[in-house]
């Protein structure tokens, strides 16, 4: 098995250190961008790799390379694949996956019609003590509550607090605590338990919007399962699965499992059969099996799990834009659910027994009481269906209205609706950046507002993130204020982001 490697980041550090350990893989060839050629050149030199590229394209055209590792910025990691996989390559790539669940379908689909091997690259789920785990889960019974914890200060913490943004913690590479972190407790969480019915993010922001820390709730049908992800801090990381018989403990971060502690019956052991210190070599030698096997199915179980995390990361990323954990109950909220509640109120059973019973009481002696008792709930249930029918008549006649315009004045509309939604994440002079739930998942009101956004003076860029809802400006601040209207709202937005 031949591997050219994409990159010089540190993760391409940790996976050429592991290799060291799996001579089974050949590697022949590096790439990197021009201004990190002498880094490419550097590692070559210790690794004993023979070819360094700045051409991606020459290097697929020329490289002996059976596998591409892709270990660059999450955002590289869609296009960079695609084209390997075009090219006839197969291709391991670094998680997460994907930047969306859309894009992690057109990998596998393409992937899968060429029958080429595509790989996520997530220890956790190559570690002997991972498999540990999936051994002692069936005698641990039904499973009550999964608490996931992956905190771990970064080394890119302290520079991201005086303003300088790597890309892991640049929402326009797909950096933040979930992404990177988090995607190691999701993937866990979801290749032991499938994909839960309901997930939701709450995100600590820093001044740029990306999360630095956060914590996701992942519904189950018999348990809740907790995910908690920090870079801006430390603590003991670990995973607990507790079931009615007994508990299972991943100790230490989730992406290496130093051991499995488990206790059943109230009896505790500690278990530890990771064959190496270094986390990435499991995984290298299980794809380095499943390619020598001719393991196809190897590849497609790893999709589906690829995808399945890509597509709850969407859920995720998109409650957390909402900001629905930052509104509080409002009082209009609930009068719409109440009213929702009173239209669904099933009245024609009790109007005709009050119905009946007034008219009967007409002709008992001695009913009187019994006669204006019915008579009042008559008259109150009536007034309560007729109002019941009026707000169906207003629902209706709004509905019809909608439809009649939407043709007219849709695009209005969504522009007006969008302007209403908008939050600002982060401002300086010259970068702003605003987000709103309506750009998740939207490319067509992406393109629409990065055009229009495009038209104002000194407006030099507009880049809409439909992954995280997020919109980035950039523009001539001098320019700009020339335009009176545009220097009193950046006045504004600046003010409103110092606070």
């Amino acid at each position: 098995m031949k591997l050219a490697i994409l990159g010089t980041g540190m993760i391409v550090h940790d996976a050429l250190k592991a290799l060291a350990f799996v001579p089974e893989i050949e590697r022949t060839a590096i790439w990197a961008r021009s201004h990190s050629k002498e880094s490419a050149e550097a590692l070559a030199r210790e690794y004993g790799i023979a070819h360094v590229y700045t051409d991606y394209e020459a290097l697929l055209r020329e490289t002996e390379a059976d596998f591409v590792y892709i270990g660059l910025v999450n955002t590289a990691h869609f296009l960079y694949a695609k084209r390997a996989l075009e090219a006839g390559k197969h291709v391991i790539v670094e998680k997460p996956f994907t930047v969306t669940g859309k894009e992690a379908r057109i990998l596998r689909d393409l992937a899968e019609e060429r029958r080429l091997f595509l790989i996520e690259a997530v220890t956790t789920l190559h570690l002997p003590n991972f498999h540990v785990i999936e051994r002692f889960l069936p005698q641990i019974g039904r499973i009550r509550s999964v608490q996931a914890n992956f905190s771990q200060y970064s080394s890119r913490y302290d520079s991201y607090r005086t303003g300088d943004v790597k890309p892991a913690f640049d929402p326009d590479c797909f950096g933040g605590a979930l992404n990177d972190l988090g995607s190691y407790n999701l993937n866990f969480i979801v290749r032991l338990f499938g994909v839960p019915e309901k997930a939701v993010y709450a995100p600590n922001l820093g001044f740029n919007g990306v999360d630095t820390s956060g914590a996701a709730l992942l519904v189950y049908e018999d348990f809740v399962a907790t995910a908690v992800n920090a870079k801006d801090s430390e603590s003991p990381s670990a995973i607990l699965i507790q079931g009615e018989k007994g508990w299972i403990r991943a100790d230490g971060t989730p992406n290496a499992i130093k051991s499995v502690t488990v206790c059943i019956d109230k009896k505790t052991q500690t278990i530890n059969e990771n064959a190496y210190e270094h986390r990435m070599v499991h995984e290298f030698k299980a794809f380095w099996e499943a390619y020598e096997a001719d393991d196809y199915g190897f590849v497609r179980r790893g999709l589906v799990q690829s995808v399945a995390v890509m597509g709850l990361l969407d859920t995720l990323h998109a409650y957390a834009a909402s900001g629905s954990f930052d509104k509080p109950c409002h009082f209009k909220e609930n009068i719409m659910n109440i009213k929702k509640n009173f239209q669904k109120l099933p009245l024609g059973i009790p109007l005709a027994a009050s119905t009946a019973g007034t008219i009967l009481t007409l002709f008992l002696d001695g009913s009187k009481r019994l006669h204006v008792l019915c008579g009042t709930a008559l008259a109150v249930l009536s007034a309560a269906h007729g109002a019941q029918h009026l707000l169906k008549i207003k629902c209706d006649a709004k509905k019809l209205l909608c439809r009649g315009c939407s043709a007219r004045e849709g695009a209005r509309i969504s522009l007006d609706a969008f302007c209403k939604s908008l939050t600002v994440r982060s401002a300086i002079a010259g970068r702003v950046r605003v987000g709103s739930p309506m750009l998740i998942g939207n490319e067509p009101l992406a393109a629409q507002i990065e055009a229009y956004a495009k038209t104002f003076q000194g407006v030099d860029d507009a880049v809409a993130n439909t992954a995280t809802g997020s919109l980035l400006i950039t523009y001539e601040p001098e320019e700009l204020r020339g335009v009176p209207g545009l220097a009193k709202l950046e006045a504004q937005v600046l003010r409103k982001n110092a606070r």
